[in-house]
């Protein structure tokens, strides 16, 4: 799972704690001014399979269904538990003259969510999900 290591918000540092478990991989987001758990991450995306999900201290869960077939048509929806869709990703389209974005990933947020700092850490720890999931896949997925 491709997972950032570090990320600093709000005037705050946060950590990642990693767990690898045989074909799991678990997360641990650490507020490093305290060492609390701000948000776990469970199961991974990888070769094809979307069952990662992230759960905020507060027991706030959320899943990350992928639909669509190829890199550039996949779109990954971050799920509440009551099924609102929270934040969009999906893979920028190849490198243009113009836009020079290979490699980058569209996050929107839906217009009716609060933008938090959960959000903004859900979105970071998340982001590299879509990815993952594609390149993984058996028989040599990728662009």
């Amino acid at each position: 799972m491709i997972m950032l290591r570090s990320v600093e918000a709000d005037g705050r540092s946060y950590q990642v704690r990693l767990e690898a478990l045989r074909r799991r991989c678990d997360a641990e987001l650490i507020d490093l001014s305290d060492g609390s758990v701000v948000l776990r991450v469970m199961g991974r995306h990888y070769g094809g399979e979307s069952d990662a999900v992230v759960a905020f201290s507060d027991l706030q869960q959320f899943r990350f269904p992928i639909l669509g077939s190829g890199l550039y048509d996949k779109v990954m929806t971050a799920v509440d538990e009551e099924s609102n869709k929270v934040v969009r990703y999906r893979q920028a389209k190849r490198r243009t003259v113009q836009t020079r974005s290979a490699g980058k990933l569209e996050v929107v947020v839906n217009p009716a969510q609060e933008v938090t700092l959960d959000l903004l850490l859900l979105v970071a720890v998340s982001s590299g999900f879509l990815l993952t999931e594609y390149r993984a896949r058996p028989g040599g997925g990728g662009g």
